[in-house]
């Protein structure tokens, strides 16, 4: 396969995932913490999100309602699209 082949390959699966969340996520103004690992297909379960949140690496923007943790539909699938779309080596959070 070339790398042209595999970028495009990668490049559909993006897209396809993206497709698949909106078609989930897209009419809701809000994704609540809560609802971190059915959103990110199980890439990112709510503790993982907090953490990232107290480092400043969280999706933003965030919100509180009451007592619950909920961040812009919008950029929280920003968010995740270019972390998945640019992954790092190491830990989940790590210094980028």
């Amino acid at each position: 396969m070339t790398e042209a082949a595999i970028t495009t390959d990668r490049s559909e699966e993006l897209h396809d995932l993206e497709r698949r969340i909106r078609d989930a996520w897209g009419d809701k103004p809000y994704i609540p913490r809560s609802a971190a690992r059915d959103v990110t297909v199980g890439v990112y379960a709510p503790g993982t999100l907090a953490n990232l949140d107290s480092r400043g690496q969280g999706p933003t923007p965030r919100y509180m309602l009451g007592k619950t943790t909920v961040y812009g539909t919008e950029g929280f699938i920003n968010w995740f699209l270019q972390r998945v779309a640019d992954p790092q080596p190491g830990k989940v959070g790590s210094a980028r």
